[in-house]
């Protein structure tokens, strides 16, 4: 079982799993450009004398997260899958923790606004929002990180990681993805879209 994992959700983290060994890097948040992935990707293979023709798959977190780093992560995956015939794995920002239906599931957004879990809708809410509808959950509130935790008003635990376990298990079941099908996981619309829509509505309010 040799795989690479690539999230580029929030920070930049690599994974490579090889059989019982795991390696991780970091990458600065700058380094979300298909080089300077690349060169990191190839740097923790070669910390296991691994290369990308010896994968038996590559994982890849679809998000929700930050647009740049899905859009690159997706970029370069693509590129790779042109080179070498690999199994695909995906999951999403959530997938990563441990947690039941009835628990809501908080991580990191943008400005005041985070992702949520709950129910299995994954959704993107301003803090109050969110902080309003965990209060009103029958499970237990799930934050992503200490940072984040603080900005509510409720208590709640700090998610364990389990990626390497996740990945593993949807190796050995072989939940693999079609590489054609996939899109990321934005749940919300972009800075773009946003702003494109204020000004349609904008324009409609003036013509009316």
């Amino acid at each position: 079982m040799k795989i690479l994992v690539i999230n580029c959700a929030y920070k930049t983290r690599l994974m490579a799993i090889a059989g019982d060994k795991i390696k991780t890097i970091d990458a600065d948040p700058a380094e979300k450009n298909n080089d300077a992935l690349l060169e990191k990707i190839e740097k923790l293979l070669n910390s296991l004398k691994l290369k990308l023709k010896d994968l038996d798959a590559v994982a890849i977190c679809i998000g929700p997260g930050s647009f740049t780093g899905l859009r690159a992560s997706l970029s370069l995956l693509k590129g790779i899958f042109k080179a070498y015939k690999i199994n695909l794995i995906t999951f999403t920002s959530f997938d990563e923790f441990e947690y039941n239906a009835n628990d809501y599931v908080v991580i990191e957004g943008f400005s005041n606004f985070v992702y949520t879990c709950f129910n299995g809708r994954i959704e993107c809410k301003e803090i109050a929002e969110a902080e309003s509808e965990a209060l009103k959950c029958n499970g237990k509130i799930i934050f992503q990180t200490e940072a984040l935790k603080n900005n509510f008003n409720c208590t709640g635990i700090i998610g364990a990681k389990r990626t390497a376990e996740l990945i593993k298990e949807k190796f050995e079941k072989n939940s693999f993805d079609d590489i054609e099908m996939v899109e990321p996981l934005y749940a919300r619309l972009s800075q773009a879209e946003i702003e494109r829509e204020k000004k349609i509505n904008g324009e409609n309010k003036k013509s009316n």
